[in-house]
């Protein structure tokens, strides 16, 4: 086998990163990196993380450190006067510099999505577009979050960088390319795997149908199009409800941070766990009953495969949300239409229905129906075929 070492160009931000250099946090896009780069080791090869980041992280040297047998490397950053867009650009060139030291022939440079700090490094070093592979995760021009740059940036390099693509769903690349379709993974590498499906086994062994108390439960982005202000909404509708609790895991927006804190200081049934670490958030998720799933753009639904919906499949008894994912079907994913008054009205539902829900998650699980299907060790096969071709 012809050995390949590949190098992923991300906005990684794992716990080190966050509080050593003030790597902005994405815990979502973590995840999803760390599983790629299992599969690729698993698949035999070598690969390491390159760090890039938006221009606010710390004044620093070149950084290493890692996570398993992933490499992690953060080239030297600029924080000069908070001047952002001016250290966006130095970081850009300290991106570069790395990439020159470190191309080979058998080098090849994974992308996360169209961004200007992954995608301009590479294309000044001149790395063949052979030797490229464009991790497109979403449509940044369908993302109402998204400034007009950066939607201007994906229009306009869309297409011309590389025929190598990992996709979540085939509808992001409709054109004839080389892809591996990657929905996401409900963990980081092999030893989590079996260790979360350890302690849903565990879950299911000592569950009681009886449930007088359900545990709701929202993870991601705090911004409009991800659902945190409806989630707050229905937790105040159920604020004198002893028999539910609400709990929010979730980054960014410090705003909308401040707002929940002051709501949760007046709620009892109401906790928030920001930028909490992925072990916390997993052994939360496991033990809930009920994860709530939302986005506001229709454009963006069809353009996207939202990661999460991974582990809420395989690790939440019932998924309340707005919209369903043609590539999973199941009666535990219930609809809403949207609105915090429909929610509450599913909500009651669910709850009358919850041992019939709870039945068919312990068959999900038993059986392995979801977890199989999303397996790092599973995927791994088609990654080894997909990189012996390029």
């Amino acid at each position: 086998m012809n050995r390949k070492t590949f190098f992923f160009l991300s906005r990684f931000s794992n716990q080190y990163l966050r509080e050593k250099f003030n790597q902005e946090s994405n815990l979502s896009l973590t995840n999803k990196v760390l599983g790629i780069s299992s599969l690729i080791t698993y698949a035999g090869h070598e690969v390491e993380i390159i760090v890039t980041n938006t221009g606010n992280i710390k004044n620093s040297k070149l950084d290493k450190t890692s996570e398993g047998k992933i490499k992690i490397l953060k080239p030297r950053s600029f924080n000069i006067l908070n001047l952002r867009y001016i250290n966006y650009l130095l970081n850009i060139i300290s991106t570069l510099i790395i990439i020159k030291k470190l191309n080979s022939r058998n080098s090849y440079f994974i992308l996360w999505d169209y961004l200007p700090d992954s995608v301009i490094p590479v294309l000044l070093a001149k790395i063949p577009k052979d030797n490229i592979i464009m991790d497109l995760e979403e449509k940044i021009q369908d993302d109402p979050e998204a400034g007009a740059f950066f939607k201007w940036f994906e229009r306009f390099f869309e297409n011309k960088i590389t025929d190598n693509y990992f996709s979540p769903n085939s509808e992001i690349i409709k054109e004839k390319k080389k892809k591996l379709l990657l929905p996401g993974f409900f963990s980081k590498n092999l030893n989590e795997e079996k260790e979360l499906i350890r302690k849903l086994d565990d879950r299911i062994d000592s569950n009681s149908l009886d449930k007088d108390n359900l545990k709701l439960i929202f993870s991601g982005r705090f911004d409009s199009n991800r659902g945190i202000y409806n989630f707050v909404e229905i937790a105040q509708k159920f604020k004198d409800n002893d028999s539910l609790s609400f709990e929010i895991f979730g980054f960014g927006n410090q705003e909308i941070r401040k707002k929940i804190q002051e709501l949760s200081l007046k709620q009892s049934n109401l906790k928030l766990f920001y930028e909490a670490d992925r072990e916390t958030l997993l052994d939360h998720l496991i033990n809930s009953d009920i994860s709530f799933n939302y986005l506001s753009n229709q454009q963006f639904i069809s353009g996207s495969f939202p990661s999460k919906m991974v582990e809420l499949i395989n690790f939440s008894p019932v998924i309340l949300s707005n919209f369903s994912v043609q590539n999973l079907k199941t009666d535990r994913i219930i609809l809403f239409d949207g609105t915090t008054e429909d929610a509450c009205r599913k909500i009651i539902q669910i709850r009358k229905r919850f041992n019939e829900l709870m039945d068919q998650f312990e068959h999900d699980v038993k059986k392995r129906v979801f977890l199989d299907r999303f397996s790092i060790e599973k995927k791994s096969v088609e990654m080894r075929k997909f990189i012996d071709e390029i």
